[in-house]
């Protein structure tokens, strides 16, 4: 039995594909071409610095939205899977960076920025339960899991995924938003094509019993399940074996890295604090 081909391997799929890349790549050049502008003729006078800041964020996000979507849609959909979270990588990145106000420990945001980072926080702490649930869950090349989330939808470590990432960037205030919104046009490229060469594998070997936990549930967007057992087939063993551990590391690692870029890495690069000043504030 051979693994079927999505239509975008067929004439009319590839066509399509090398549309979207020139279309992808042209939107790339302009957005940096519009950066190098700025960067070249400077900015009005009347320009606040949070101002710079934010459209500075936004076109780097939409430059890197159009690279990276064009990057995964010209990768091979088999390779694609072990590049996905480097693909992904700029992004944590430039959430770190912008990360301007302080989210705890005396932190000065206010209005908006308040409110979008403490959604932010919650949306990623959302995120992460999701993913240890689905981790514990789980039993990689063993069993069809259908228990737990995987009752709600088939992909809620994914889901899991757009929660932590889409969390991180609005944490970050105001500008988060148009990393936000970059982070789900490339999340939606890759990982829709990594669960559709994930569904054939399991079509192939769980046959008519994944065909009917289809036909029972969403393929992404949960659906409500009354007397869900939630916690039915849940076992810690599984979240270590599925390096559940590691997700919390990485994301605290990202938090904290965010803490000390708004509270240390701007006062200094903007020459509001030495290094030292600022650290010592740090920990007042």
């Amino acid at each position: 039995m051979s693994v079927p081909k999505l239509s975008m391997d067929s004439e009319g799929g590839r066509a399509k594909r090398i549309r979207c890349l020139w279309a992808l790549r042209a939107g790339s050049a302009l957005a940096l071409s519009a950066l190098a502008l700025f960067g070249v003729t400077g900015w009005p006078e009347h320009v606040s610095v949070v101002t710079k800041f934010g459209t500075t964020v936004a076109v780097v996000s939409v430059a890197l939205a159009f690279g990276l979507a064009s990057a995964a849609i010209s990768a091979d959909r088999e390779r694609l899977n072990p590049w996905r979270l480097r693909i992904m990588f700029p992004y944590y990145v430039l959430m770190v960076v912008a990360s301007r106000q302080q989210w705890f420990c005396g932190g000065k945001a206010l209005g908006a920025d308040q409110g979008l980072m403490w959604s932010g926080l919650g949306l990623t702490a959302c995120g992460l339960t999701l993913r240890l649930w689905s981790y514990g869950c789980l039993r990689k090349n063993v069993t069809l899991a259908q228990s737990g989330p995987y009752a709600l939808t088939r992909n809620p470590l994914y889901l899991g995924t757009l929660w932590i990432g889409t969390g991180l960037a609005l944490s970050t205030g105001t500008a988060g938003i148009a990393v936000a919104l970059s982070y789900l046009c490339v999340f939606w490229v890759i990982y829709r094509s990594k669960i559709e060469v994930e569904e054939e594998r399991l079509a192939y070997r769980f046959g008519a019993t994944f065909q009917q936990y289809c036909a029972r549930v969403p393929r992404f967007w949960p659906k409500s399940v009354p007397g869900l057992d939630w916690m039915r087939g849940f076992e810690w063993r599984n979240v270590i074996a599925n390096h559940g551990l590691n997700l919390v590391a990485s994301v605290l690692i990202i938090g904290i890295a965010q803490r000390l870029m708004a509270a240390v890495g701007w006062p200094v690069l903007e020459g509001r604090e030495t290094l030292r000043s600022a650290w010592e504030q740090l920990w007042a």
